[in-house]
């Protein structure tokens, strides 16, 4: 999720002067949505089943929106950087400007860094800014992957992902404890069980989403302790304890 224009002003940074000419995206603002075009427009909704949530400038113009979809998105509000100060002073009606890859550009190196290849083996784990993409991952998973996720949370009321998983899919829940690494403790637990298996396995694919420390820390654990091959690790620090992921 990537904020941009008034939205970052509103929190102190500078805004350059953006040039959108032949570039991907398009401004369907409410001043500038009769005169664009777009083949995709994801609308975030409080129901995906409630197509009224569409404007009606978009359902009435659908040779320029040929490709609508309905998202309800879900945020997890660290308390630092930029996306938690807008999250916070939200109001019902504000504008958001969501950016994300686009098929056309090809590997962008940002997003998920979900690249299993052939893998049928997993280890997943991720907090609460991650539980989205986990659950978006295992819904992808073919029925005869094995599969065990870690997820850490502060409130089991947070958990997304343990009450609906597919065939074959392990969870646990770690709840976590400010300055208490119960998820670094909780991998390397299974990685005493299962981390020799997983270091001569070809088909076994790891993949860590969180808090940037922390993913860093179980990133090195698996690799330089268990001895999985780095490229059958993908990591992403998606916020900071302490301070901005960047700035």
């Amino acid at each position: 999720m990537s904020f941009s224009g008034s939205l970052l002003e509103c929190v102190g940074f500078t805004i350059p002067d953006q040039d959108w000419a032949d570039g991907l995206q398009a401004d369907i603002s409410p001043e500038n949505i009769l005169s664009a075009t777009a083949d995709h427009v994801f609308v975030t909704v409080a129901d995906v089943d409630d197509e009224s949530a569409v404007p009606a400038a978009i359902t009435q113009n659908a040779d320029a929106f040929p490709s609508v979809t309905l998202v309800d998105t879900s945020y997890w509000v660290s308390g630092v950087g930029p996306a938690s100060a807008w999250a916070a002073a939200a109001q019902p009606g504000d504008h958001l400007v969501v950016n994300g890859p686009d098929a056309r550009m090809g590997w962008t190196g940002y997003g998920l860094h979900w690249q299993p290849g052939d893998a049928r083996r997993f280890l997943l784990v991720g907090d609460e800014t991650a539980f989205p993409a986990v659950r978006g991952i295992l819904a992808t998973l073919e029925s005869d992957a094995d599969c065990d996720v870690i997820v850490e949370c502060a409130d089991p009321a947070d958990d997304l992902v343990s009450d609906e998983v597919p065939a074959g899919v392990r969870v646990q829940r770690v709840l976590r404890e400010s300055g208490d690494p119960r998820v670094e403790s909780a991998v390397r637990v299974w990685g005493a069980a299962r981390g020799e298996q997983a270091r001569g396995d070809a088909g076994f694919y790891a993949w860590i989403a969180g808090e940037s420390g922390t993913t860093t820390a179980i990133r090195r654990y698996l690799t330089a302790e268990l001895g999985i091959p780095k490229e059958r690790v993908s990591f992403l620090g998606y916020w900071r304890s302490g301070g901005p992921l960047v700035g």
